[in-house]
């Protein structure tokens, strides 16, 4: 069922996105506007956009340094900040009546509003996170780029591995993750892979979540859940299924990695018609599962089923959020974020809102899109594990003092 796999692969709606890139109406180019290079840092992710809108450089580069020169901007800006604070605590759509026909300002400021959050839930997440982000980086530069020499853990962390829908199919991704899995091995990260089906069977892969979590506890060692995408949502159900009859106490955290626990609206738009036909012929072709089995990735389906999710308060969820930067967006996900842009803030799969899982720590990568193309994979998930482990850390050692 589950196994140490070497190389590991994200998950991606391919066949989803491929049928919306196929629709005519796709082929339009998104509306021009007026643009200016901007490099600046949101949240925890450097930014190094090619462009972005006056409003948006404005908000980056002065702003957030409390330079206020601009009237008018300063008050567009400060309702903004208190309109997306106040759609978060009601879990909207962060919709565009929030933030007007400019995009990329409305995705900064998010970016801000979630890292301003997450330093108020959990103080000492950026902290940890950044000093064993710089670590990683000095371990890596002292062994010459190859992990076989690095000790970045004092002890191997064992990590269950959760994959989504598709995450055979795109090459780039699978490239990617198929780099992280060799980096968990030389680093010493014990990485156990469920093998869920790509597509089909929610039921099916909640199952065997369930019973993989049950036998990686049974090493008796400390342990996380990494997931992606579509296995977000399984494991989501997985752990609400589990809570009923006893969660591991040994599962510590669980780490979401472009997670859609809420649904996809992509996945929504391609089996409504007339994009469905093209969906189903592909997943015909593809001899992959069928229309109904995408259905499932939809809000409509999803929602209810995160609606009912009971997550035992002893594991921390920590859950990333990327939020696609307009003026950084790959040429081959225009099609997917132009589908996406009116409904809302996105990471060209899904609303930035159904990415947050309920009483997560919920950490913003601006300027990123679903399959994390414009970052290091490898390096910011390896940080997100150490970051995990050593809060776990803290937390016993605090327990033991208080006894």
């Amino acid at each position: 069922m589950f196994t140490n796999l070497p190389h590991v692969r994200m998950s991606t709606l391919s066949l989803a996105v491929l049928a919306l890139c196929l629709n005519a109406s796709c082929t339009r180019q998104l509306i021009k506007r007026e643009r200016t290079h901007v490099r600046a840092s949101v949240g925890s992710v450097f930014i190094d956009g090619k462009h972005a809108t006056e409003s948006a450089k404005y908000y980056l580069e002065q702003y957030r340094k409390g330079i206020r020169s601009n009237p008018k901007l300063d008050d567009r800006i400060s309702l903004i900040r208190t309109s997306l604070s106040d759609a978060l605590e009601t879990r909207s759509s962060l919709n565009s009546r929030l933030y007007g026909n400019d995009y990329d300002l409305g995705a900064a400021i998010l970016g801000d509003v979630l890292a301003d959050r997450v330093r108020s839930q959990e103080p000492r997440f950026y902290p940890t996170y950044n000093r064993r982000l710089a670590e990683l980086d000095e371990c890596y530069s002292l062994a010459g780029g190859q992990g076989s020499s690095i000790r970045y853990f004092d002890s191997a962390p064992r990590i269950l591995f959760v994959p989504g829908a598709f995450y055979s199919e795109n090459v780039t991704v699978r490239n990617a993750i198929s780099n992280f899995s060799s980096t968990c091995s030389a680093i010493g990260i014990q990485l156990h892979f469920v093998a869920t089906d790509e597509l089909g069977g929610f039921d099916c892969n909640v199952s065997k979540i369930a019973r993989a979590i049950e036998e990686v506890s049974g090493y008796g060692e400390p342990f996380a859940i990494l997931s992606l995408s579509r296995g977000t949502a399984e494991v989501q159900a997985a752990l609400t299924k589990l809570n009923g009859c006893g969660t591991p106490s040994n599962l510590h955290t669980w780490i979401s990695v472009s997670g859609i626990p809420s649904g996809s609206h992509l996945a929504a738009r391609a089996t409504r018609f007339p994009q469905s036909v093209v969906t189903s012929t592909v997943l015909k072709l593809k001899r992959i599962g069928s229309l109904d089995d995408v259905r499932e990735m939809s809000p409509e389906v999803m929602r209810p089923i995160a609606k009912r999710a009971s997550i035992p308060a002893s594991i921390r969820v920590m859950c990333t959020v990327p939020i696609a930067f307009e003026s950084t967006i790959a040429k081959s996900q225009r099609c997917e974020f132009k589908e996406l842009r009116q409904y809302g803030i996105n990471d060209t799969v899904g609303l930035c809102a159904d990415a947050i899982v309920p009483g997560s720590i919920a950490i913003p990568f601006v300027g990123v899109d679903h399959n994390g193309s414009q970052m290091d994979t490898s390096r910011i998930g390896i940080a997100l594990i150490a970051t995990a482990y050593d809060l776990h850390r803290d937390d016993n050692v605090r327990r033991s003092a208080e006894i």
